[in-house]
């Protein structure tokens, strides 16, 4: 119900002049938001011991960030609460409303943050903590009469960036209290990869196009000044930041980031390299067995004297002559191969239902004989590894910024090659995919073998490769900037 009478006295405030219970009210939500950013800070003092304890240094950092934007906000409300209310404006009350509102609307984040160990706060509220930093930090800034400072945020280990196509490079650093004063801020470089001025020796080369809102300082450094060189030179950006006036002069805030810039990133090259191991087949033929009834000198022969009736020879699918190998009663030859010798007069040659063949002669109008030569079809499955030599292999350029879908079904195809394919319904071929990253001076960034639908990552996460089960690859490359010093070892 209290939140309902802000409401309304916010309204009458807006409509006419702030009057007694107006004033009151204020003064309410000032104490209300002190009561709920006193308990706080005490919690947030005890999770930074902890996090110090813990030798986790960002999250101390984190902490201790968001404790000093509510120590000034305990302070400048204290200071409102005790000596300005009675010159406070409409805007001014609007907006200490407002921020009472967004402690309270997030102040449930922190209810879990301050009763959990330091380990679920830094798994699960990294993100919220920065969240919450900046936008109680946003709505004091939003208080005009209150004093702030400015703050960038720009992580652990400052900016890391790349040198952009044109003339300029442009900088965009986040953070609160940026342009609440009308002067402008001021910007200037440093570096070891620069040459500045005598003039200019103590603050280095001044930017001429800074420009800042509220929550974001946008800076221009002229290509020029930057190196092309793949790796990160180290540069800072020194602010100036207006922090309001003092006896009618301009007071400043003067804050340093670092600046880490690659000048260029190297075209990068995906070699992919698939083999295949399955099974093939190997065929041969050997004479059908010569003791079969019907084979003579080793020929199957049917013969009839002339006027003499008829003779018939069927030979059958025999076991396999040969130890380990089987039948191969694939058509059209159904497991024997076989060639005309000699024929005479009347006969006939045909296939048995069971695939075995049939041989007839008649004699009624004279000799008949027919000889046929008879080999038995033979077959075996051995083991094929790799399936086809040498390996396919094949390179594809990798494009940043964009994700780039590549279809390699010919190449798989190429490398389970015809024999494994052939024996597929023995044994399917087993593919593999291996894939290295290099640049155009062959300098390797990894190798991997690809797993179906597990992204394989390169240089730093910045380059992932993935297949999928339809035989298609898909990757995706973004710019990196290793700005992490390696430290000398003996």
């Amino acid at each position: 119900m209290r939140r309902i009478g802000v409401v309304l006295c916010l309204v009458a405030c807006l409509l006419g002049p702030l009057n007694q219970d107006c004033k009151a009210t204020v003064l309410d939500d000032v104490n209300d938001t002190l009561l709920k950013l006193n308990p706080l800070t005490a919690g947030i003092s005890g999770l930074i011991g902890q996090a110090k304890d813990a030798g986790n240094t960002m999250l101390q950092q984190r902490l201790e960030q968001l404790n000093g934007i509510i120590q000034l906000a305990i302070q400048q409300l204290n200071e409102a609460a005790k000596e300005r209310i009675a010159d406070l404006d409409e805007k001014a009350t609007k907006q200490i409303a407002q921020l009472n509102a967004y402690i309270s609307n997030n102040l449930l984040q922190f209810d879990y943050l301050l009763h959990h160990n330091l380990q679920e706060a830094d798994a699960f509220m990294a993100h919220r903590i920065d969240q919450f930093t900046f936008g109680v930090a946003n709505a004091i800034c939003s208080i005009a009469f209150l004093k702030t400072t400015p703050t960038l945020r720009t992580g652990e280990r400052g900016v890391t960036t790349f040198k952009q196509v044109g003339d300029v490079t442009y900088l965009y650093i986040p953070g609160s209290c940026l342009a609440k004063y009308d002067d402008a801020p001021e910007a200037y470089l440093t570096g070891d990869n620069i040459a500045t001025s005598f003039s200019n020796l103590w603050k280095g080369i001044k930017l001429d196009h800074v420009s800042a809102s509220s929550a974001l300082v946008q800076i221009q450094i002229p290509n020029k000044l930057l190196p092309d060189s793949s790796h990160p030179s180290e540069f800072v950006v020194h602010l100036k930041l207006a922090t309001g006036k003092t006896l009618g002069f301009s007071t400043y805030s003067d804050q340093a980031v670092p600046l880490h810039i690659c000048g260029r990133v190297p075209k990068l090259t995906a070699h992919l390299k698939i083999d295949a191991i399955g099974k093939a087949h190997m065929r041969t033929t050997a004479p059908y067995p010569p003791s079969h009834a019907g084979m003579l000198n080793g020929l199957a022969h049917s013969s009839t004297p002339s006027g003499n009736g008829n003779n018939t020879v069927n030979l059958e699918i025999p076991p396999s002559p040969l130890e380990g190998w089987d039948i191969d009663m694939a058509p059209p030859d159904f497991g024997l191969l076989y060639s005309i010798n000699a024929k005479n007069n009347h006969w006939d040659l045909s296939r048995l239902p069971n695939h075995g063949l049939h041989l007839y002669t008649d004699g009624s109008e004279g000799d008949a004989w027919l000889n046929v030569a008879v080999n038995v079809k033979l077959i075996k499955t051995v083991p094929k590894d790799p399936c086809t030599t040498p390996a396919v292999e094949q390179d594809f350029p990798l494009q940043y910024g964009v994700m780039n879908a590549i279809d390699i079904h010919d190449a798989v195809r190429n490398a389970i090659g015809a024999d494994c394919e052939d024996a597929r319904n023995e044994l399917a071929p087993a593919v593999h995919f291996r894939v290295e990253v290099f640049d155009a001076a062959r300098h390797s960034y990894g190798s991997d073998f690809l797993k179906s639908n597990v992204p394989s990552e390169f240089h730093r996460g910045s380059v992932k490769i993935t297949l999928d089960n339809e035989n298609h690859l898909t990757t995706t490359t973004v710019p990196f900037c290793d700005s992490a010093p390696i430290p000398l070892t003996d």
